[in-house]
């Protein structure tokens, strides 16, 4: 899953609180840096003189790498597709990244936030977002929550699927005229 300029502020909003409470940031913006792989470890020999200097795999360095790689692990389970989700959890993730934003200390104006969710909409909302923004009326978010329930209720017949019998996606068809005599009217072909 690729990062971009729709999903970006959401996952980071939601990783860095979470890193930073677990005191786990530094592995990300390298504050807590690797160590090394190997440390010289001075071993005394039975001569009280005489001491030999060698390498040793360093425990330290094993339990960064493996806390490094959980991590990561981490990071990348987070990646979520965009999806579909419906207006009220998208709106719900809006408000949690504006309080966070505002809580970080970077608050968004109104028209900010207005415009960072309409941005984020599914194409089927597109028609509607460009209208409430040609309007030159502001709205709140609340507000355009009534909107999107609103339309989300009018595309909801053009995503239905009805099966057939067999359970295969079936279509309806009605035209004009596609019978003839009784059987056609019969049928509403002879309207």
């Amino acid at each position: 899953m690729k990062l971009t300029t729709r999903n970006y502020l959401f996952w980071r909003t939601q990783l860095l609180p979470f890193l930073r409470g677990q005191g786990l940031l530094g592995y990300i913006d390298g504050s807590l840096p690797c160590p090394p792989e190997t440390i010289s470890v001075t071993l005394a020999s039975d001569d009280a003189a005489a001491t030999t200097s060698t390498t040793a795999p360093n425990p330290a360095h094993t339990a960064w790498f493996q806390q490094d790689q959980s991590i990561l692990s981490l990071l990348i389970s987070s990646f979520s597709d965009e999806g579909s989700s419906s207006p009220a959890d998208y709106l719900g993730k809006a408000q949690t990244i504006v309080e966070a934003l505002a809580l970080a200390g970077r608050p968004l104006s109104p028209n900010e936030q207005l415009l960072y969710v309409l941005h984020g909409l599914r194409p089927e909302f597109w028609a509607m977002a460009s209208s409430l923004t040609v309007s030159g009326n502001p709205i709140t978010l609340s507000q355009l929550a009534d909107h999107l329930q609103a339309q989300e209720f009018i595309h909801a017949d053009d995503f239905a699927v009805d099966s057939g019998a067999d359970g295969s996606p079936s279509a309806f068809f009605a035209g004009r005229g596609s019978g003839t005599g009784d059987q056609g009217r019969q049928n509403g072909g002879g309207r």
